[in-house]
């Protein structure tokens, strides 16, 4: 007997929908941010209250990073966060643009191969006018691919593999080790790498 409204699991909220496989390819037009002309980017990505974030190609205003991150989805209708900085050795690392792209339209085996531009957020302080090009912070290119929870673990197994071959993933270890742990924990790596 189950009294209405009561939680028997299968309704959960924090069910996963799927998982989001981010490529962050390259970028062109970032402003020049250090004295000197130079701009050391990297990207940061979050959605859904996860972090990740790819390395630093210094002194360049169309760096080349890809890097591969994925993601698992609970809500389809959540926004991919990218957020450009450069890095500053010596104080905190200088704001230069962000884009959000929505997810909900994404499809399995529709990959999105996206150029996004960057824009200035309230709450930063955005690069001066005059570093940007022709009045532009930049754009980023991205390539995006989604896979439902049912072909989850193994759509995700054979982007992981291609990244791996390709030398897409900054810590190929963790993610094979977690790759290898029982089914009940097939998701949890996702959160649990420290890119």
């Amino acid at each position: 007997h189950n009294k209405a409204g009561a939680h028997d699991g299968s309704q959960s909220p924090l069910r996963r929908k799927g998982v989001l496989h981010v490529r962050v390819v390259e970028a062109r037009g970032l402003p020049h941010m250090d004295r000197k002309g130079d701009t050391d980017a990297y990207v940061s990505l979050e959605f859904e209250q996860v972090t990740q974030r790819s390395g630093v190609v210094d002194d360049t205003i169309e760096p080349k990073w890809d890097e591969a991150f994925s993601f698992s989805v609970f809500d389809k209708e959540s926004l991919l966060v990218g957020t450009v900085w450069d890095e500053d050795p010596h104080s905190s690392d200088d704001y230069i643009g962000s884009f959000d792209i929505p997810i909900s339209s994404m499809e399995e085996l529709d990959q999105q191969d996206l150029w996004v531009d960057l824009e200035a957020v309230s709450g930063y302080k955005a690069p001066p006018q005059k570093s940007w090009s022709g009045g532009s912070l930049g754009e980023v290119h991205l390539i995006l691919d989604w896979a439902d929870a049912e072909n989850a673990e193994l759509l995700l197994q054979q982007w992981i593999e291609d990244d791996i071959n390709s030398n897409r993933l900054r810590i190929k270890e963790n993610v094979l080790r977690f790759r290898t742990e029982s089914p009940e924990v097939k998701y949890t790596w996702l959160t649990a790498i420290a890119w």
